[in-house]
């Protein structure tokens, strides 16, 4: 008998219903799930906007910074919260199973998967260079 071992990210695309409310995934709970994590940090200051499928997310915090994994791993793993529940995790690996790109932009590390800075709505791509840390994403469902 041979066990196959899936990948966080094959694990979510699998069974959404595992990780979605409606069994489905919706901007609304990625949202959720996004600024769910920056409210773990004090004294942030967020900005949200939403232009047809893009959704971007900037703050004057770092809130992709976790002594729970290397930066790179937020996107292909499982990584539990600094400060939620053991059995909880980062909205990163979410949008990795989901979303059609996605783009990080700030001090120190960058990542990007299908998304450049040319591709995003002008008024993403302003804000985008205005924040200590920018995470955006594109879904279509």
């Amino acid at each position: 008998m041979k066990i196959d071992v899936l990948t966080a990210v094959e694990k979510i695309r699998a069974n959404p219903s595992m990780y979605f409310d409606t069994g489905v995934p919706t901007n609304s709970q990625l949202l959720a799930a996004v600024l769910t994590d920056l409210s773990e940090h004090t004294g942030f200051h967020a900005e949200v906007i939403q232009e047809g499928s893009f959704t971007f997310v900037g703050a004057n915090v770092d809130w992709l910074k976790t002594d729970r994994a290397p930066f790179e791993e937020l996107f292909v793993r499982f990584v539990t919260s600094n400060a939620r529940a053991p059995n909880t995790f980062r909205a990163e690996v979410l949008l990795a199973a989901v979303c059609e790109g996605i783009l990080v932009l700030g001090e120190g590390a960058a990542y990007s998967q299908g998304l450049t800075l040319e591709r995003l709505p002008p008024s993403i791509a302003r804000s985008a260079k205005t924040k200590l840390r920018s995470l955006v994403w594109k879904f279509t469902r």
